[in-house]
Parts: C-alpha cells; sequence; structure tokens
C-alpha cells in the first residue's frame, strides 16, 4: 500500500472515531468540506486529492494527534484510547465499512487519556479555551507567536544546557 493510500485510510479512520460529520469535521480542522470529500476519494476516482504534509498539520492539531500519527498503523492511537475504533478492525475492505450509530456515539462520548503537558501557568485548558475561542482559522496566528515566544526561551535553556556540559567535561 502507497503511503498516500495510508494517510487516507487513517484520515477515514479519524473522522469515523470522531463520530462527526464531514461539515462539521472539516470545519474543526480548518478545510473545506469538500476538500475533505476529495481527500477520502478512492485512488481510482477523478478529482482526488492527496493528503498533503500542511493539511495532516492542521488535522494534527485540530484533533490533538500525536507527531506522525498519520503514519502510525491502522486502528491505533485513534481517538477513543481503549478500543480499536478503526472501521477497518472488522477487516471490511476499505470503502465497504459498516459502522453502527452505537459505536459512533460510544466513540464521541468515550474521554480521551490526559495529555503530559509540562507547563504549569500557561495549563493545557488555557490554550484548549483559546483554540476554542479563536476557532481553527483564528489560532494559527496565535500559535506561530507564542511559538517565537517559547523558542526563544528553550534555546536559552538549551545553551545553558550546553554551558553545563561544557564546564563537567
Amino acid at each position: 500500500m502507497s503511503f498516500t493510500e495510508h494517510w487516507r485510510l487513517r484520515l477515514q479512520e479519524l473522522l469515523a472515531s470522531t463520530g462527526l460529520t464531514q461539515a462539521a469535521f472539516a470545519e474543526r480542522a480548518d478545510v473545506t468540506a469538500d476538500y475533505l470529500s476529495r481527500l477520502l476519494y478512492p485512488l481510482d476516482k477523478p478529482g482526488r486529492k492527496n493528503l498533503g504534509a500542511l493539511t495532516m498539520r492542521k488535522i494534527g492539531m485540530a484533533f490533538d494527534l500525536s507527531p506522525g500519527w498519520f503514519d502510525a498503523p491502522l486502528g491505533t492511537d485513534l481517538p477513543g484510547a481503549g478500543k480499536n475504533t478503526s472501521p477497518y478492525a472488522s477487516g471490511s475492505p476499505p470503502g465497504r465499512t459498516t459502522l453502527t450509530a452505537e459505536a459512533n456515539l460510544e466513540d464521541a462520548q468515550r474521554k480521551r487519556e490526559p495529555v503530559d503537558w509540562p507547563f504549569t501557568i500557561v495549563t493545557y485548558q488555557r490554550m484548549s479555551r483559546l483554540r476554542q475561542h479563536f476557532g481553527a482559522r483564528g489560532m494559527p496566528p496565535a500559535l506561530s507567536e507564542i511559538d517565537k515566544h517559547l523558542d526563544v526561551l528553550v534555546t536559552r535553556w538549551e545553551n545553558e544546557m550546553n554551558k553545563q556540559k561544557s564546564s563537567a567535561a
């Protein structure tokens, strides 16, 4: 299987595991519903789009996915941990998936595992509230600014670490 097909199947799994409609999923991921639909087209369907790195990053941020999530094996690390929520878990071939409404509801209601967050003042909850307030479209500029400031501080501490290593040697 090609990596583009694997990513398409992972996207399909993610969509199914969230219990969201394609329109709601697309809005949360800050992509158009038409584009999302084309990303999910089978390989041989005209008009199909390949999932690119930028779109994977946007989706990963919107759904709190770990880096490299799209490269993980099918059926692993889906939102709603604890049960394999992959539409392919039953062995149904791609494009012939049958999910029950009850399974979608269970997946949507299941709690996610806590995130390992190293900060105490800027909490994960505060960042989540910002994302809810600004939405998927308004958050990237805020994240970019936060990332730049954080990079300055991390660089400072990396330099301090390197000085201490040099002194010890």
